[in-house]
């Protein structure tokens, strides 16, 4: 499941499709952070975007993190998310998983 948000923007629904919110982010000239946090044994990623034309402007988009699914993740943030995913599943002894995050990242260097 994934939520698109966007704070303090007139005008605009709450909840965007994934066309609009990469309209968006365009638009706005928004550039992605993350947060990593846990809902039981699944890995959500908030991205967090911000505006450096308007501080007032922000975006964020929740996702559960899968291995399959990659090209959700942003290309300026993919390394950091998959490093720190790689770093969770290991300290947890999670190597099946571990060992396809490797292999992802192996592809982006």
């Amino acid at each position: 499941m994934m939520l698109n948000s966007f704070n303090n923007m007139d005008g605009y629904h709450e909840h965007f499709s994934i066309g609009d919110f990469d309209l968006l982010v365009n638009r706005y000239n928004l550039k992605p952070d993350f947060m990593l946090t846990r809902d039981d044994n699944k890995i959500m990623i908030n991205e967090i975007w911000s505006s450096s034309k308007n501080k007032s402007i922000s975006a964020n988009r929740i996702y559960e993190f899968d291995v399959f699914f990659l090209e959700l993740i942003p290309d300026e943030i993919k390394k950091r998310v998959l490093e720190e995913v790689l770093d969770i599943y290991v300290n947890e002894e999670r190597y099946e998983e571990a060992a396809e995050v490797r292999d992802e990242l192996q592809i982006l260097t």
